[in-house]
């Protein structure tokens, strides 16, 4: 079960109706600050979840600092398990990704806290994904799935409509990245990186504002700028946008989805990222590209 939430309690109503006896918090992250109010609000409302009665384990993203310090303060109320970096229980090591023609592949190495190991691969966007593909694999080890067999199984994985699903168009000669289900500043900060560092020519980006951002919704946009300029056209979708960055050559402001899916129709790309918050219907311009060109999944 996915326990999700925009304010506090409810994670813990969700707790309370299904308390779970193994749970995991991967990030702790700038989203839903018009409900939680700060960082620490975030925090408080992810571990909402081991109140639960039935609590033996939490997996954890050991490289969050601020959830690492929630987690190892928990007093033996439950084991702990951490994945992340260099000094995590269950470590990521050597993460990459590539683009092979128009085939996403992130590949990485996982060692688990009994010094096991094993090569992972599967199909997805960007070596920001290696932590969740991480998550899955550690709770399968608990379950008594070996290592190796945890990495045989996810080297299938497809992603899910909008959440870094790589589509080729027009007989493989582009690609689009279906990343438009949701954003916040950390997930987008990941997608355009991997986006900006990849080595093609004609890159293009179609970037829905950030919401539910509270007061600083500007400034989580505005840092966002320098990754900007590396590519070849932006599009920029909704009011926060117009009013954190500044007009430039390679910039377009639009109100909706529709007007952003007439400015790719018309223009020259070889790649693009469509990304942004839900409510903004972003889905829909991957949809009319699909529609047009002739897509499918890479």
């Amino acid at each position: 079960l996915e326990f999700g939430a925009n304010k506090p309690g409810e994670i813990l109503e969700l707790t309370n109706l299904f308390p779970p006896t193994s749970a995991a918090i991967t990030q702790v992250a700038p989203v839903h600050l018009e409900g939680f109010g700060s960082l620490e609000g975030v925090l408080r409302g992810k571990m909402e979840i081991v109140r639960s009665p039935r609590l033996r384990r939490l997996l954890y993203n050991f490289d969050c600092l601020p959830l690492r310090n929630a987690a190892l303060s928990m007093g033996g109320k439950a084991e702990t398990l951490s994945i992340g970096s260099d000094g995590a229980d269950c470590r990521i090591e050597a993460p990459r990704f590539e683009m092979r023609g128009n085939r996403p592949e992130l590949t990485f190495r996982l060692r688990s806290r009994d010094g096991a190991t094993a090569r992972f691969s599967a199909g997805v966007w960007g070596t920001h994904l290696a932590l969740p593909l991480a998550f899955a694999a550690a709770f399968g080890e608990l379950k008594g799935i070996g290592l190796a067999e945890c990495a045989e199984a996810l080297r299938g994985f497809q992603p899910l409509d909008g959440r870094g699903r790589i589509l080729s168009l027009d007989g493989g000669r582009r690609f689009l990245v279906d990343d438009a289900y949701n954003a916040n500043p950390e997930s987008m900060r990941a997608s355009l990186a991997t986006f900006v560092k990849l080595q093609v020519e004609g890159k293009m980006a179609i970037l829905g504002e950030m919401r539910e951002m509270g007061r600083e919704t500007l400034r989580y946009h505005r840092e966002l700028e320098p990754l900007l300029n590396g590519l070849q056209s932006v599009v920029l979708v909704g009011d926060a946008w117009r009013s954190a960055v500044p007009e430039r050559p390679g910039l377009a402001f639009v109100r909706d989805w529709g007007e952003a899916l007439e400015i790719a129709e018309g223009t020259s790309w070889t790649g693009l990222l469509v990304k942004g918050s839900n409510s903004l219907g972003l889905q829909n311009v991957v949809r009319g590209l699909v529609a047009e060109r002739g897509g499918a999944a890479s």
